[in-house]
């Protein structure tokens, strides 16, 4: 019998040391590229996919403008599951966003934001060159909500009803305010 076995059984005999090290010192993932890009896409794939329940950073609130073109991406709305396509580049970021606060309008709370003069024209020549599409928000990169462009809006203020719990919508405020000793708001979108 020969003293030194040959072939896979030797590889996979030699990977089960306490380290799981490989006889010759090398690690799994070391034995072979493909093995290891295998692996190591499996893992950050995996990630990509995980959206956590509890936000703790500044909220990013973006407003994207319904696109019927080619490039055009869909949002789903979280509770009506409305789907709308639109542009890929936001027509207004959280740089335009100059205050945040729940207005009370007669169909319930509603977000009410208050943009800075540069987002206030930015939304004037956008809101007059697209009545009847929608403008979508988002927060984080999720979109909360949609308001239809009926006019020109030239006052600075875009209010929309938002798919967020009373509770939700005030937590939101309160981050983008950047008021609250607890910045973190509890609600999931599901």
């Amino acid at each position: 019998m020969s003293e030194r076995r040959v072939g896979r059984q030797d590889r996979f005999d030699g990977m089960r040391g306490r380290s799981g090290i490989a006889r010759h010192g090398r690690s799994l993932l070391f034995r072979g590229p493909l093995l290891g890009g295998l692996i190591a896409s499996l893992l950050l794939g995996a990630c990509r996919g995980v959206m956590p329940a509890t936000v703790t950073r500044s909220p990013a609130v973006r407003c994207y403008l319904e696109s019927s073109a080619g490039d055009a991406v869909p949002f789903v709305l979280p509770q009506s599951h409305v789907r709308i396509l639109a542009g890929p580049r936001p027509v207004l970021d959280g740089d335009a966003v100059a205050d945040a606060d729940v207005a009370q309008l007669d169909l319930g709370s509603a977000l009410m934001l208050r943009l800075s003069p540069a987002g206030a024209r930015e939304l004037a020549a956008v809101s007059a060159a697209s009545i009847g599409r929608r403008l979508i928000i988002t927060s984080d990169g999720v979109p909360i909500g949609a308001r239809r462009i009926e006019s020109p809006i030239t006052n600075g203020l875009l209010f929309a009803f938002v798919e967020l719990p009373d509770t939700g919508l005030a937590e939101l405020v309160a981050r983008l305010k950047g008021g609250g000793s607890d910045q973190r708001v509890r609600f999931r979108i599901e």
